[in-house]
């Protein structure tokens, strides 16, 4: 390195032909040595020519001598003053789109005697961002770390001259760079990580008077974008909804974006999905998801600057009649960009965090009542003139029809109802359920379909209700059989059920008391084998007797069941005085005897010593018999006759004598006896 001021001294030797010797060292013509760090000598025709270095003066504070030089150098010391980026293209820059902006970026410098200029390769950076603020402050999006060629990173700068970079190009492509977050484009110069300046010596970069000059920001070309804000939508049913099943619907929506949104238009723009939602945010399952419910036309409607986006008549398939019924209680609408629209654009949710398509998804949920509802208000029950026979079972028909309210709608599946039927001692239906049946109602009655208006006719039900063991009468109470409508539990779809104004209307109970029959005596045959008759004594007798009953009549078992009496009287019917009355003939034995479904009731020899041979010698013409329940049954058990009353009472006709017997011959009496056994 040789400075332009220098100075320099020769000598030569006596022979031009002969090498230059120097310090006893010989040169051959043409070569140089260095004498010192500050001397450079050169052989020419055996003339030694030396060259001394001239220093300038270095006006800084610590001058640098560098290794193998001669003189004193100050550092490389560059302050930046001002950084004022400046944009050289045209347009518009667009969100969710690639950007390109031209810039130049004009530099000034501090001049000062301390700072100098700087040669080298390798020695600046220049980083570009955009930016909400016009400092360059806060986050910075669209950053890239350098966007200098190889050329303008070894740009010169010399003290006193303008300096600038130019062309450059900045281009990014940030999906989630809104147009409020792009108002500024912003620059910072720097120095590399790894200069090379000219001679090596040291670089010194710093901003003035403090590092936010190395900052310099201009206002951004004008931003456009779409990014959508929120959805309105509103949706009701176009057919009978029905759980379970799809039904046409039809949806109005109108959807906000950002203010200065841009025009777009297309095909394939937009998408428009609907879902059931366990909870108002739309997270979680998806119930009968359809993914996209715009008609081609619809998905290519045009967007204008600065207006909604108004889509009205949009049909689709939905199962909206579970929505409520089930877990899922909520329906959503999600709207976001086509998925392969043309033009292409990104679709962005405002305020959205990331480029993910389910972050710029603009969802909203409204909560969806059941629209599958039975509400009822009364519960209609007819058994006709249906009996209910004790201590057996009755096969019986009920027509049941479910009164609804204004507040039903469709309902629509498999089965839906249940019906269950028991006894109680209750007009309500309340406490114990004697005899209950859980489901009388066959598959196809309990999927009956209730339509909107109409009431549930369930029809003629058919079912076999026991009796076995039950006594319809017990302590004289009325006895009811009730009949209660509800849920079945195993239905295939999921509908409301409710009542207004409470539960009760969905019981009804039918009294049954007047309708209850237990063992019905219709009448009773009889025949007497009496001894010789004594007059003023009693005769022994011997009684066979075959009580009648209907064949509805159920098996009685039990102790103390009957009472069979024996008594005189003045009418053919048994009314009036009882004369020398027994009031039970029969033993425990008999008492007990027991009934067999529908009877007959059989008695054989039953011993009755009574004062035959009197009748008719003071006006007691008829010797009667009296058929009715024990005293004290064993269990109790309703007992009456066909007629409606509480005993059966047959009499025959007797002559006055002293000494009488009835004689039989004996063929007839074979057949009698024969016939009662």
């Amino acid at each position: 390195m040789v400075p332009e001021d220098s100075s320099s001294f020769s000598f030569s030797s006596v022979d031009p032909s002969l090498p230059c010797i120097y310090s006893g060292v010989p040169y051959m013509h043409g070569e140089s040595w260095k004498l010192d760090v500050c001397t450079i000598c050169s052989c020419d025709n055996a003339t030694v020519t030396c060259v001394i270095e001239s220093c300038p003066a270095a006006f800084c504070i610590e001058p640098i001598k560098p290794d193998g030089e001669c003189c004193y150098y100050c550092p490389f010391n560059v302050k930046v003053k001002l950084v004022k980026p400046k944009i050289t293209s045209e347009g518009t820059i667009t969100e969710g789109r690639e950007i390109e902006i031209s810039l130049d970026v004009p530099i000034k410098f501090q001049e000062l005697r301390e700072t100098t200029g700087v040669s080298g390769e390798n020695l600046w950076t220049l980083s570009a961002w955009t930016s909400p603020n016009q400092d360059g402050s806060g986050e910075r999006y669209g950053y890239q770390a350098n966007i200098l060629n190889d050329e303008q990173m070894g740009q010169t700068y010399t003290k006193k001259q303008g300096f600038k970079f130019t062309p450059l190009q900045y281009s990014f492509h940030d999906v989630m760079s809104e147009c409020n977050n792009m108002k500024y484009i912003c620059t910072m110069i720097g120095k590399s990580e790894m200069p090379r300046t000219t001679g090596n010596l040291p670089f010194e970069f710093s901003g003035f008077p403090d590092e936010t000059a190395l900052t310099g920001c201009t206002e951004a070309p004008e931003c456009q974008g779409i990014a959508a804000r929120d959805i309105e939508w509103s949706l009701e049913p176009l057919g009978m909804a029905i759980a379970g099943q799809a039904t046409s619907v039809g949806l109005s929506s109108t959807v906000f974006f950002k203010e200065n949104n841009t025009e777009i238009s297309g095909q394939g723009l937009w998408r428009m999905g609907i879902f059931g939602s366990r909870d108002a945010g739309g997270s979680g399952e998806r119930f009968s998801y359809v993914s996209q419910i715009l008609s081609e036309e619809q998905q290519a409607k045009t967007l204008s600057e600065n207006t909604p986006l108004n889509l009205t008549n949009v049909e689709a398939l939905f199962e909206i009649g579970s929505i409520g019924c089930n877990d899922f209680g909520f329906i959503c609408v999600e709207f976001t960009g086509g998925d392969d629209p043309n033009p292409y654009y990104f679709f962005r949710k405002e305020g959205a965090v990331n480029a993910s398509r389910s972050a710029n998804t603009v969802t909203k949920c409204k909560e969806q009542e059941c629209l599958s509802k039975a509400i009822f208000s009364d519960l209609e029950v007819d058994l006709g003139n249906q009996v209910l026979n004790e201590n057996k079972n009755n096969l019986l028909t009920v027509d049941i029809t479910g009164i609804t309210t204004n507040y039903s709608k469709n309902v629509m599946g498999e089965n839906l109802w249940m019906l269950g039927v028991y006894g109680s001692r209750n007009p309500f239906g309340s406490g114990l359920k004697t005899g209950f049946i859980e489901q009388a109602l066959n598959p196809t009655a309990a999927s009956t379909t209730l339509s909107e208006g109409e009431n549930l006719s369930l029809g003629e039900i058919g079912f076999d209700f026991d009796m076995t063991n039950i006594d319809c009468s017990e302590h004289g109470e009325a006895f009811y059989l009730c009949f209660d409508l509800d849920k079945n539990p195993q239905a295939t779809v999921n509908y409301v059920f409710d009542s207004l104004p409470d539960d009760s209307v969905t019981t009804t109970c039918v009294d049954m008391s007047s309708r209850c029959k237990g063992a019905t005596a219709v009448d009773f045959n009889w025949i007497l084998d009496v001894d010789e008759a004594t007059f003023g004594k009693p005769t022994p007798m011997s009684m066979d007797v075959e009580i009648h009953f209907t064949h509805e009549s159920p098996a009685v078992a039990g102790q103390g069941l009957w009472k069979l009496s024996a008594f005189a009287s003045m009418n053919e019917n048994g009314t009036g005085v009882r004369r020398d009355e027994i009031v039970q003939t029969l033993d425990s034995y008999n008492e007990a005897m027991t009934l067999q479904e529908g009877g007959p009731l059989e008695f054989y020899g039953i011993q009755v010593p009574f004062p035959i041979g009197e009748l008719s010698c003071d006006g007691y013409d008829w010797f009667c018999l009296e058929f009715q329940q024990g005293e004290r049954p064993r269990p109790e058990f309703m007992f009456e006759t066909e007629g409606g009353g509480e005993s059966i009472i047959s009499c025959k006709k007797h002559s006055c004598k002293v000494t009488f017997q009835f004689r039989f011959r004996c063929d007839v009496f074979w057949m009698l006896t024969n016939h009662l056994r």
